[in-house]
């Protein structure tokens, strides 16, 4: 045994261990859909980060397996993840707007 893994190993091991999520995007959509509409533009502003998370993922791996090593994704990454935090910050202020009795 190396101790390398090879790209569909380490995606692997992502997948096992967000598995144990227990924030499931498809009920904070259907929540915000049925009851925030007032949140609508930040579930589209989610989507887009989903959609652009995942065209992150798929330049990586076309990167990765014709190159190896791919440092472009790392910093991609990083900003969507930034993005992704401020995103919740925005969800958490408009939601207690909508719903004062929600506590921190």
């Amino acid at each position: 045994m190396t101790g390398k893994l090879d790209y569909n190993q380490a995606l692997d091991l992502s997948i096992e261990a967000g598995r144990d999520d227990t924030r499931p995007f498809w009920e904070l959509s259907t929540l915000v859909t049925l009851y925030f509409p007032e949140l609508d533009h930040l579930r589209e502003r989610l989507l887009d980060l989903r959609d652009t998370g995942a065209a992150l993922l798929a330049g990586h791996r076309r990167r990765y397996t014709s190159q190896g090593v791919d440092s472009q994704a790392v910093e991609g990454m990083r900003r969507l993840l930034g993005t992704l935090d401020e995103l919740e910050r925005d969800f958490d202020t408009c939601l207690r707007e909508l719903v004062p009795e929600i506590r921190p």
